[in-house]
């Protein structure tokens, strides 16, 4: 909506979140998202900060975080410079597994196909 496109009929996920990615630099408005760090990071053994979090589910199967550092001293990176990531949210709209075929013919040998629906 904050695109004022709409939104892609596809069944395949990536085809959903495809335009709605290519306009992420469009996407600068905060209130357009939900604000998930409601508990500060602190950083590991590694020096990296973790973070964890449950992303709301909704009516579409494509949620997309946008990750904005912030400074000890509590200074925000610009938010329309920080990258949008699609996140795919499992449901039942999953594609079926793929399919392996095996066909063996003695002057050629072994032949497998696999057919990957949805995909």
């Amino acid at each position: 909506g904050e695109l004022g496109a709409p939104f892609p009929e596809s069944p395949i996920r990536a085809a959903q979140a495809k335009p709605i990615h290519l306009a992420s630099l469009q996407l600068t408005n905060k209130a357009a998202f939900t604000f998930l760090g409601e508990t500060p990071g602190s950083t590991a053994s590694d020096g990296l900060v973790h973070f964890s979090t449950r992303i709301p589910g909704g009516l579409r199967s494509v949620q997309f975080v946008r990750v904005v550092p912030v400074s000890a001293g509590g200074a925000e990176s610009a938010f329309g410079s920080c990258g949008l990531v699609p996140v795919a949210v499992p449901t039942i709209d999953r594609p079926p597994p793929p399919l392996l075929d095996a066909f063996t013919e003695p002057a050629v040998g072994l032949t497998l196909t696999i057919r990957a629906q949805g995909l």
